[in-house]
């Protein structure tokens, strides 16, 4: 999967082939992966899937929610996610 420039993802997609020996289930991989992404990046869930399973090509639908703001004044914890 990708995301469009300036847009956050909940629940985000992706895959990658891998040959790695020393992981061998995908539980290790997600907490592998945890070890070594910044804070604001977390992987939920990792499983097995098909070889010819692809994020983005695969994906059935998508769900977009736009954040705008009426307030008179910038809401402090959406500065970057509202209009």
């Amino acid at each position: 999967g990708r995301t469009d420039s300036g847009v956050h993802a909940l629940n985000f997609t992706a895959n990658f082939t891998a040959i790695a020996e020393n992981f061998k289930t995908a539980e290790k991989w997600r907490v592998a992966l945890n070890a070594v992404l910044p804070p604001d990046i977390v992987v939920k869930y990792a499983q097995t899937v098909a070889e010819d399973f692809h994020a983005r090509h695969s994906a059935v639908g998508k769900r977009y929610r736009y954040l705008i703001s009426n307030l008179p004044y910038k809401p402090p914890f959406s500065l970057n996610q509202s209009w």
